[in-house]
């Protein structure tokens, strides 16, 4: 067998580390009537007001609201980030709750929402989202940044709107006074809210915040995928990146710290090698 999943490439690749990034080579499937969905442990963050998220996404199937990820308490879902398109409108949106004192925070039984003033409602189209959380910063709008195929968009709000200055995040918290904290891909933790479509590249970085241009760039006027460099990410402990090449381990972790997800309801056809996001292999 040769190409991509042959025998050569696992042995050659896999066996110095991290594989060559070659182009975006997989998505996953991710099917809301199967409840597919990946999940995993976080571990201690190295910055719980600060995080970065891309991500490459295409739908299957507009409405119903499907969510693609979720940062939440392992033992309810109350205290949690979610990442999800509308259902009445199909907009991106990040929306969190805050409730009986999340993280230490000081507004306790707080919502939260900032999302696209546009709807995704494509079914053909491969996008990249990028979004930036970094709470730190003093002006509120600043707070979360959104992106997609490399622009900035235009945001409205709802509920609290923007996290408060210094809110920890569920999305990076780890373990946090004895209460662990989960990531879930494709799926509403931990409702019964789950994407229909595929995902690629997904890449976490707790800590840092990156443009776009980090992990795509404008390649004669379409938004394409680049080679991300992992050698010069810093992931920080928290950090994934999943690239799908394994189709017996989707929920593999190549950002080197070993941050693996659980895979459920996903089997080998879930992998998918072609009808890739657009991409450029050097």
């Amino acid at each position: 067998m040769s190409g991509f999943l042959g025998t050569n490439y696992f042995t050659n690749s896999f066996a110095a580390g991290i594989p060559d990034w070659g182009g975006i080579e997989a998505v996953a499937r991710f099917d809301s009537a199967d409840t597919s969905e990946m999940t995993r442990d976080q571990v201690t963050a190295d910055n719980q007001d600060k995080w970065t998220l891309s991500w490459w996404f295409k739908r299957a199937s507009t409405g119903a609201g499907p969510n693609m990820f979720t940062g939440n308490k392992a033992t309810e879902g109350h205290n949690a980030d979610h990442i999800f398109f509308h259902t009445g409108d199909d907009t991106l949106r990040w929306e969190a709750q805050d409730y009986n004192g999340n993280l230490g925070t000081d507004n306790p039984n707080t919502s939260y929402s900032v999302y696209h003033n546009s709807g995704y409602t494509s079914t053909t189209t491969w996008y990249h989202a990028v979004l930036q959380y970094d709470s730190t910063q003093g002006t509120s709008s600043n707070r979360i940044k959104w992106f997609v195929d490399g622009s900035e968009v235009t945001k409205s709000t709802r509920y609290s709107g923007y996290p408060g200055q210094n809110r920890s995040s569920p999305m990076n918290a780890g373990v946090v006074s004895s209460e662990a904290y989960k990531t879930h891909v494709g799926h509403q933790g931990p409702y019964s809210n789950n994407f229909n479509g595929r995902l690629a590249e997904i890449i976490f970085i707790d800590g840092t915040i990156y443009a776009p241009t980090q992990f795509a760039r404008d390649n004669g006027g379409t938004w394409t995928a680049k080679n991300p460099d992992v050698d010069n990410l810093t992931f920080g402990a928290n950090g994934h990146y999943l690239r799908f090449l394994e189709n017996d381990n989707l929920g593999r972790d190549y950002s080197g710290n070993d941050n693996d997800f659980t895979v459920s309801n996903m089997g080998t056809d879930h992998q998918e090698t072609s009808n890739l996001p657009p991409t450029d292999s050097s």
